[in-house]
């Protein structure tokens, strides 16, 4: 995602060389929806992380075999935002 935003802040940053202000202002408006999404999405799968009992132990094992599994591969690297998300970014003109 890092590489994005550089590559989004610089295509911003070379359409307004004089004008930062703008230029940092296009940036954030195309980035602030995706980061608040992936913030939420973080936010909710964070308790995952430190589960209070040894049955939400096993049970994160579980998922994490799971979803770690052939069949549920893609769908995982869907849901963690492995796909660009520079294809809402319009083309350069």
């Amino acid at each position: 995602m890092a590489m994005a935003e550089a590559y989004v802040l610089c295509r911003e940053l070379n359409k307004n060389p004089r004008n930062f202000s703008e230029a940092f202002r296009r940036y954030e408006n195309f980035f602030k929806p995706i980061i608040a999404k992936k913030q939420r999405q973080a936010g909710k799968f964070s308790r995952h992380f430190v589960p209070g009992t040894s049955c939400r132990i096993a049970l994160r094992r579980f998922w994490t075999r799971l979803a770690m599994s052939r069949l549920f591969l893609p769908l995982t690297m869907r849901f963690f935002g492995a796909k660009s998300i520079l294809k809402a970014f319009p083309p350069e003109t």
